[in-house]
C-alpha cells in the first residue's frame, strides 16, 4: 500500500500545516514529556499520598522547638566573663554620623549636575 504524500499536502494549504504543526509541538510535545516523566520517575510513592497529613493522635506540634528550647535551656552562662581583666580592657570605638549633609537629590531621577 503506497501512500500517496501529495494527497495529504493537497487536502492542507501551507498556512494550515505550518499551524496544525505549531499547535503538535505546543501541545503535544510538553505532554509526551509531562507523562514521560511521571511514568519513568523513580518514585515508588504517589504524589497525592505524599501530601497526606498524618491523624492527629500521631503527631505532636512543635516537637522540633521543644527539643531546641530545651537544648538552649541546658546551657549555663559563666557570668565571671564580664569581671575578666581582659573583657573589662576592651574599649568602644564610636563614630558620630553627621546628619546635616544632605543626603542625596530632591528628585534623584534628574540626571546629576556633571551630565548637564
Amino acid at each position: 500500500m503506497d501512500i500517496n504524500t501529495n494527497m495529504f499536502k493537497s487536502l492542507l494549504s501551507e498556512e494550515k500545516r505550518k499551524m496544525l504543526f505549531d499547535v503538535l509541538v505546543v501541545l503535544v510535545l510538553p505532554g509526551l514529556f509531562v507523562v514521560g516523566y511521571f511514568f519513568w520517575s523513580g518514585d515508588d510513592d504517589p504524589a497525592l499520598l505524599s501530601l497526606m497529613v498524618p491523624p492527629e493522635e500521631n503527631r505532636e506540634f512543635g516537637a522540633k522547638t521543644k527539643e531546641a528550647l530545651a537544648k538552649l535551656g541546658s546551657i549555663k552562662m559563666d557570668a565571671a566573663l564580664f569581671q575578666d581583666p581582659a573583657f573589662l580592657s576592651l574599649q568602644e570605638f564610636k563614630v558620630d554620623i553627621d546628619f546635616d549633609v544632605p543626603l542625596g537629590r530632591s528628585y534623584p531621577f534628574t540626571p546629576p549636575d556633571a551630565l548637564r
